[in-house]
């Protein structure tokens, strides 16, 4: 082995840059593997929150539910009133429509309505459920003698509204019933009109029953309005909440190890976590809050946290963390629209939701650290394959380099580097299928330069070919897309076959026309010659593949051809990013005018006298006209390519007839030359010459008219 040369020394080789490689990934896999850790845990997490969210929203759709009862019916009673069903002013009418709403409703405790007209004495009728259940009490308040006093009528359980008489009850001296702050608030201005909820508060008809037997109720209250706008009095519906309790124990119960209950803005519990809780007064003397027999401390602390000051009508929804024990605990909130301020909580242990999280998180690193080292060693015994691997490729490209594209095996031992000799396969796959859309001499001069393709050209002379199928368009109206693309695959094979075989080299196609030159890419001697043979041999290959069976009966199509040499610019041409190898010039438009003029003159191959001058006498030629094509002002005479010079006697004497009438119209001798052309009627040229001459004969010409026809279509 030699020594390494100097240039090369400083160069990393793969053995060092496999090491520094598996330590950068050794550091890239430890942060990847932190983001994803942080991340998962982050979406287990917003996860948790959802879910948390998501019960607070089910279970507090199903405690407001349970407190709309109380607001259907005062909406109810409110409806008959408006409509005349219930009149206020009648007691007996209104204590049937009250007993009704309780008898029908047995979480209700009481309906009450204070009547308070401004022009009448203010007194209160109310049906209350007594404890025992069975029990529906109609108590009435009423000014008697200047004093307010109570009248009640104590039904048996189960018994009809009229069953019991009113008999007054003597306890003491009864207030007047609107001076109840629950009354003054829902008669003030910023209330007036609107349902209102009290807070917790023993039932009216407990008050004589001791403290563990009281029940506890939640009222609605609303001013009431006849049909006429006047203000009648206020409705007040109470609702026993134990129904609330046992929901918010049952949720805890089916949700467990989630906790949750009720409290209010304040951080004071209003359901009973268990049973055994108590109830305590207030400063105020009427609301009642939950005096929880044994307090779970991660209770307290979440009823302590400030994130519950942070629910509000504008951010119904407050969640967060508390530590209690040396757990953490995560903790949402939810404001209760339709209470006074109540909140429904939802306490559960973080690691209820993290535990799988970190069992998985434990064996994932374990994982990665087993990965990590299985690559290191992988990848030792890779780098060893893969320096004997480089060597074929070495081989391979120094082959493609004396533009060897034989097709060979890509067989190596490591398959990195059996994929790098698939892709050099490809490579000269591309290069051989390169040579079927531009000039195979193209591509050598290309690869063997080692230049790009660059804008620009250089003049050279060159004999172009266009041809065209007449009517091609009707033909493929008619056939679906895949038989046609068959048909014209079938035709262009044979018209390229026959410009090969005269060495010409297919310049484009469009659609089913085809552009055809000589001596661009490569020099080519005498092409106009090899032009003319290749349109009579398109010609005749054409025919064959119609008479084949292949073209399967249907019509025969006719191509026309034009052709031209002339000096052009070749080279290449289009964008930066895609050009093509082309000629351009006033030659090429030309030779495209030419085919075109045979629609004109029923022919179907048409050359420039340059064509007919250079070909020699190899052909037969029939002067067809002096045309300035459209596009140039200057005349050319056309000719009509008839074949080989052997003699054509068919037409010898069609084509001599031909040529005299068309002197003969150009010396404005237009009865001669329809004398000429007359019994031709079956010679597509001669037929348009003999029409020309009958409209020079009824409006002859200029008297300078030279002869040249001004063509106006391409």
């Amino acid at each position: 082995m030699g020594t390494t040369p100097a240039g090369m020394r400083g160069h990393l080789t793969l053995g060092r840059a496999f090491i520094l490689m598996g330590l950068v990934v050794a550091v890239l896999l430890g942060v990847l593997l932190a983001v994803i850790l942080r991340g998962w845990r982050v979406s287990v997490m917003d996860r948790a929150r959802s879910l948390r969210e998501e019960a607070s929203r089910t279970i507090g759709t199903q405690v407001e539910n349970e407190l709309y009862q109380a607001q259907r019916v005062l909406e109810d009673v409110e409806k008959l009133v408006r409509l005349g069903a219930v009149r206020p002013d009648d007691p007996l009418s209104l204590e049937a429509s009250l007993f009704a709403q309780v008898v029908a409703n047995p979480r209700l405790a009481e309906v009450t309505f204070t009547a308070a007209r401004a022009s009448g004495t203010p007194w209160e009728l109310a049906a209350a459920r007594m404890l025992d259940g069975g029990r529906v009490v109609t108590r009435y308040t009423a000014l008697e003698d200047g004093h307010f006093a109570v009248h009640v009528r104590d039904r048996s359980p189960g018994g009809a509204l009229l069953e019991a008489p009113l008999v007054r009850r003597v306890d003491g001296q009864v207030a007047n019933p609107t001076e109840d702050p629950r009354f003054r608030t829902t008669v003030s201005a910023p209330f007036y009109g609107r349902t209102i909820w009290t807070d917790l508060h023993w039932p009216l008809t407990d008050a004589d029953l001791p403290l563990e037997k009281r029940r506890l109720e939640v009222a609605a209250l609303k001013a009431i309005e006849d049909r006429a706008g006047d203000f009648l009095g206020v409705l007040r519906v109470g609702l026993l909440t134990e129904q609330v309790d046992e929901l918010t124990r049952r949720e805890s119960a089916e949700r467990a190890p989630h906790r949750i209950f009720i409290c209010d803005e304040e951080g004071r519990l209003v359901s009973r976590l268990t049973g055994a809780d108590r109830l305590r007064e207030e400063s105020d003397g009427i609301s009642l809050r939950v005096d929880p027999a044994a307090e779970p401390p991660e209770v307290r602390l979440a009823l302590a946290d400030p994130m519950l000051r942070e629910v509000r009508a504008d951010h119904p929804v407050a969640s967060g963390g508390i530590v209690a024990g040396g757990r953490r605990f995560l903790v949402t909130f939810r404001a209760l629209e339709r209470t006074q301020g109540w909140r429904l909580g939802i306490l559960v242990p973080e690691d209820y939701y993290l535990g799988s999280y970190v069992t998985t998180r434990n064996r994932t690193l374990a994982a990665a650290a087993l990965i990590l080292a299985g690559m290191l060693l992988v990848g030792t015994l890779s780098v060893r394959a893969m320096g004997r691997g480089l060597g074929r490729i070495v081989e391979a490209t120094g082959r493609m380099a004396s533009f060897d594209f034989a097709p060979s095996e890509p067989r190596a031992p490591f398959r990195d580097v059996e994929d790098v000799m698939r892709s050099l396969e490809l490579a000269k796959t591309a290069l051989r299928a390169l040579g079927r859309y531009v000039p195979v001499d193209l591509v050598r001069e290309l690869y063997r330069t080692g230049r790009e393709p660059m804008l620009g050209g250089e003049t050279a002379e060159v004999t172009m070919m266009f041809t065209d199928v007449k009517d091609f368009t009707s033909l493929s109206e008619g056939l679906s897309p895949d038989e046609l693309a068959r048909l014209l695959g079938q035709y262009l094979e044979a018209m390229t076959e026959a410009v090969h075989e005269a060495e010409g080299v297919i310049d484009k196609y469009v659609g089913d026309a085809v552009m055809a030159v000589w001596n661009a890419v490569r020099p080519c001697a005498d092409h106009p010659e090899k032009a003319c043979r290749a349109a009579l041999a398109c010609r005749e290959a054409t025919r064959r593949l119609y008479e084949s069976p292949e073209w399967g009966g249907r019509p025969a199509l006719l191509t026309r051809f034009g052709l031209h040499v002339g000096k052009v610019m070749v080279g290449h041409f289009g964008a930066p990013e895609r050009m093509s190898f082309t000629v351009l010039g006033d030659g090429v438009n030309l030779a495209s005018r030419l085919e075109g003029l045979n629609k004109q003159y029923g022919t179907t191959i048409l050359v420039s006298e340059a064509i007919r001058v250079a070909a020699g006498s190899g052909f037969a030629f029939r002067l067809l006209d002096k045309v300035a094509v459209k596009g140039r002002r200057e005349g050319l005479r056309v000719y009509e390519l008839l074949g080989e010079a052997t003699p054509l006697l068919a037409r010898a004497g069609v084509v001599a007839a031909y040529e005299q009438a068309l002197e003969a119209c150009w010396r404005h001798d237009f009865e001669a030359a329809l004398a000429l052309l007359e019994s031709q009627s079956d010679d597509a040229p001669s037929r348009i010459l003999a029409e020309r001459c009958r409209i020079f004969r009824t409006a002859p010409p200029p008297p300078d008219w030279n002869g040249i026809h001004i063509a106006t279509e391409k």
